[in-house]
């Protein structure tokens, strides 16, 4: 007799969740990471694990608000295809950071500005991440057949707002820490 069962049926979005499918935009954090680490050598580990603390810890702390205001709301998308919106944004947010790496690390390696050059650079694929999510999360709904157009921009826009105060908060602190250490 077997006593194995069936696997479940693919999920919609679950591609997008996919291990392999984050491991570049990790990649580009980490990178972004490592040329900023450079400028600071005697906190070099923490500075190279700081965008990627940042950008995960953020995203894994307004993510089930997220998810639990839409479906609070009664929007049409599925909790499924809202977190492959969200790891649309991280994918947007990690090749930015990646594709801004060797200008980190050119300011780290030139002058003394390295530690402004990766500020400048988190916040800016921060930004761009967010940018991603929220335009992926309102073309979530839309396919879905969501008839509130205007309550989907809404929690979008007011999920961007938290995810983008907590990173803020969360790299206030590490600047707070770094510069105790140093």
């Amino acid at each position: 007799m077997d006593a194995t069962l069936p696997l479940p049926a693919a999920l919609p979005g679950r591609a997008a969740l996919a291990l392999p499918g984050l491991v570049k935009p990790l990649a580009g954090l980490v990178l972004l990471g490592l040329a900023g680490a450079c400028a600071r050598p005697e906190i070099a580990v923490f500075m190279a694990v700081l965008p990627t603390g940042l950008f995960l810890v953020a995203g894994v702390m307004s993510a089930p608000l997220l998810l639990v205001l839409h479906q609070a709301l009664g929007l049409a998308a599925s909790p499924q295809r809202m977190t492959a919106a969200l790891a649309q944004g991280a994918r947007a947010a990690g090749g930015l950071a990646g594709g801004l790496a060797p200008a980190v690390l050119f300011f780290s390696l030139t002058s003394m500005r390295g530690s402004q050059a990766l500020v400048v650079a988190l916040l800016w694929a921060g930004w761009a991440g967010l940018r991603a999510a929220r335009r992926h999360l309102t073309l979530a709904e839309t396919e879905a057949g969501g008839g509130r157009p205007f309550a989907s921009a809404a929690l979008a826009e007011a999920w961007c707002a938290v995810a983008m105060l907590l990173g803020l908060r969360l790299g206030w602190l590490a600047f707070h820490l770094v510069h105790r250490a140093a």
